[in-house]
């Protein structure tokens, strides 16, 4: 073997590092907008709910079962990139299975606007690999 032969092969195994460390990278930025686009949906069928009972004004038990749900996969998503936000769409689900806890005293020094969930996410998105 030649050292041009022992070049070749190093540049070889650079250039199958670097993609190796890319494609971590893409599967990381893959993960983070997942867990994102999980919040966003959470999110906009919460605003679209609450906009629904400000004209009605009538609850609608399924739909907070679902927006419960929504909100629970959000947490999966989120936990292994911000255990404090997945905490937050935790208790969001956990409210919306029951929509009385919202006004409870545990919850009430907790931000959980909606507007706070997309600003934590729009952190997020600055930090992103």
């Amino acid at each position: 073997m030649t050292e041009i032969d022992d070049i070749r092969k190093g540049v070889g195994f650079f250039k199958e590092f670097v993609e190796w460390i890319e494609s971590l990278v893409n599967k990381e930025k893959r993960k983070h907008l997942g867990a994102i686009r999980a919040i966003h949906k959470a999110a906009t069928d919460t605003n679209s709910y609450l906009s629904d009972l400000r004209d009605n004004k009538e609850s609608n038990k399924e739909k907070e079962r679902e927006l419960s749900l929504l909100w629970y996969e959000a947490m999966e998503a989120i936990q292994p990139i911000n255990p404090e936000l997945a905490e937050k769409c935790l208790i969001k689900g956990q409210c919306w299975s029951d929509p009385r806890l919202f006004h409870s005293e545990k919850y009430q020094v907790v931000p959980l606007s909606i507007d706070y969930i997309f600003s934590e996410t729009r952190k997020i998105l600055n930090k992103m690999p």
